[in-house]
């Protein structure tokens, strides 16, 4: 009997849904309506769909359908016929029925969250699936964080060697960490997914052993306009962006991302490289996944 992954992240917008219906699905996530109080919900609801809107949605978590697909055909390939993935998302999609649908009663299932960082919706989709798998009496293994995972640092501390070295011997340089922001705390992250992030971004950079500046924050914030501000004084006139939770990504999105700061960061004096999210261009991330799937496998035989 084949081995089912069910690979879960928050997902996106499909190209029929509105932005405005997306946003709406994240904010009445049971878990992130945890952190509004009752009354207030409707009227909060409303005031948070009014001002997001009017920012990009690329800065919340949002990912690809068709890169998400993608992403589960090439682990497919490395894995085996041995091996059956399903993308679940836990917004826009009717994706986790039809994993359901597919994926058979008393069969053994691996829940792999493609974030490394834990948020309140990544938590919220997994106990669904628990629920929905329990019921169908599947036997059931977890991914649990893996933020500072060897594998996984050193698949972005990778990266950022290769954005180094396009600098072409430029010494004086600062690495900004780039978080996604979370529908539960738009202007700052929920401690215990910033708590994850900072744990990956310290031992990142202690793989890389440098000493430019650095620092972690989310898009387009004022403590992130003062440390850019603050590097370029001191001297730094090169600027490397790291988009650190963006894993199973929409390509375009990301550069979007990348885009703004980039203008930002031009008007202060900066020249921007780019490092790439480790999942859709680094093989060291897929090779980390792949091992991890099959340590899995071994403890659902045993």
């Amino acid at each position: 009997m084949p081995t089912h992954v069910w690979l879960l992240h928050p997902g996106g917008p499909s190209p029929e849904q509105p932005k405005k219906e997306h946003l709406k699905e994240q904010l009445l996530d049971p878990l992130v309506l945890t952190s509004i109080p009752g009354f207030l919900k409707p009227i909060w609801i409303w005031f948070l769909l009014y001002f997001r809107m009017k920012t990009p949605l690329i800065s919340g978590p949002c990912s690809s359908f068709a890169e998400a697909e993608k992403h589960a055909q090439e682990l497919v390939r490395l894995l085996g016929p041995d091996f059956v993935c399903h993308t679940i998302h836990r917004y826009g999609s009717d994706s986790m029925n039809v994993a359901l649908h597919r994926t058979p009663s008393k069969s053994p299932v691996i829940l792999f969250p493609l974030i490394p960082h834990r948020c309140s919706t990544l938590y919220s989709i997994l106990e669904q699936s628990r629920t929905a798998l329990r019921a169908k009496k599947n036997h059931i293994v977890e991914v649990g964080s893996y933020a500072t995972d060897p594998q996984f640092t050193e698949s972005v501390a990778s990266l950022i060697r290769r954005a180094i070295i396009r600098l072409d011997g430029a010494r004086e340089y600062a690495i900004l960490f780039v978080l996604q922001r979370q529908p539960e705390n738009w202007k700052s992250p929920p401690k215990e997914y910033y708590n994850d992030a900072h744990k990956s971004y310290q031992k990142i950079m202690h793989i890389l052993g440098r000493h430019q500046p650095h620092a972690l924050h989310y898009p387009n914030t004022k403590e992130l306009n003062q440390e850019l501000r603050g590097w370029h004084q001191t001297g730094c006139r090169a600027l490397i962006t790291v988009p650190l939770s963006w894993i199973c990504h929409a390509q375009s999105l990301e550069e979007q991302v990348q885009s703004q700061l980039h203008q930002y960061a031009s008007e202060i004096g900066f020249t921007t490289i780019e490092s790439s999210s480790p999942t859709m261009y680094s093989p060291v991330f897929y090779q980390f996944l792949v091992d991890k799937i099959l340590s899995l496998q071994e403890e659902l035989e045993a």
